[in-house]
């Protein structure tokens, strides 16, 4: 097993945010337990930093997505990240949580 294959996986899903939609790639890889603990301490803290906080989490953990500026590809770096609204960067981190933890949740047999 390539360890750096593992960590570039992707999955696709759609954020929604005042009736918008965002198609999404993430890197399902890079949910490691130490990323998953900084993303808790990140989510619950009390800090005034919380924007930087959450534009550092997206831009490392989103592949893709198709957000455009003025007809141009807008990409999920940090920088992009930090102009959006501060309430579009909560509820994009919310999301992405719960899809990750969805993603970790063990599957349960059928029957």
């Amino acid at each position: 097993m390539e360890l750096s294959d593992l960590l570039n996986k992707t999955a696709s899903f759609t954020i929604e945010y005042q009736d918008e939609k965002i198609q999404v790639e993430i890197y399902t890889g890079k949910l490691t337990p130490q990323y998953r603990a900084d993303l808790v301490a990140a989510l619950t803290a009390e800090t005034e930093n919380r924007k930087d906080e959450y534009a550092t989490m997206l831009s490392d953990l989103i592949a893709s997505w198709d957000v455009i500026l003025n007809g141009e590809a807008f990409p999920p770096t940090y920088e992009s990240l930090v102009r959006l609204p501060y309430q579009l960067l909560a509820q994009m981190v919310n999301q992405v949580s719960d899809f990750l933890g969805k993603l970790a949740q063990p599957k349960q047999p059928t029957t």
